[in-house]
């Protein structure tokens, strides 16, 4: 769709399943343009027998980063991946009272992207998730635990849901 590449930010995101019989890239592509945003479909496989999977490579457009998190956030229920050459974004904690405020603590993601590599989220509860790069390790914890210095998932992409 046209306005993809103009708009401030984008992700590559990715759907795999029975996605035209259950009508979820019909529901996906109705939010994103609900939402606001645009896309462009880059890859597309469809089955043709009713057990064969399909496969849909998006890019989705937003006008700011944060209206591009919303939409992320909206579309996790129909299962997207982020595509993997996006790298999980990191903040560092300055103050763990007043991050508070704007830590992502909604649905917990399984996996995230960490130097080219997926590495397992532990944990499962709705709180931050603090991430030692150096380690390659992911842990789902308490507000109340971060510390100065500490690194936490600070938005939607190299996340797999």
């Amino acid at each position: 769709m046209n306005g993809v590449s103009s708009r401030q930010a984008t992700a590559n995101i990715e759907l795999q399943g029975h996605l035209i019989d259950s009508l979820t890239l019909s529901k996906v592509i109705d939010m994103v343009l609900e939402m606001g945003g645009d896309y462009r479909i880059n890859d597309i496989e469809i089955g043709t027998q009713k057990k064969d999977i399909s496969y849909v490579s998006l890019t989705v457009g937003a006008k700011d980063a944060a209206e591009l998190e919303s939409l992320l956030e909206t579309l996790k229920p129909y299962g997207i991946k982020m595509a993997a050459q996006q790298e999980t974004r990191l903040e560092t904690v300055q103050d763990p009272a007043a991050l508070a405020e704007k830590v992502y603590r909604l649905k917990c993601p399984k996996r995230i992207h960490i130097q080219g590599e997926w590495v397992d989220v532990e944990g499962n509860a709705p709180w931050v998730i603090r991430v030692d790069a150096t380690a390659r390790k992911a842990e789902v914890i308490e507000l109340k635990d971060l510390k100065p210095g500490d690194q936490v998932l600070a938005g939607a992409y190299g996340v797999e849901w």
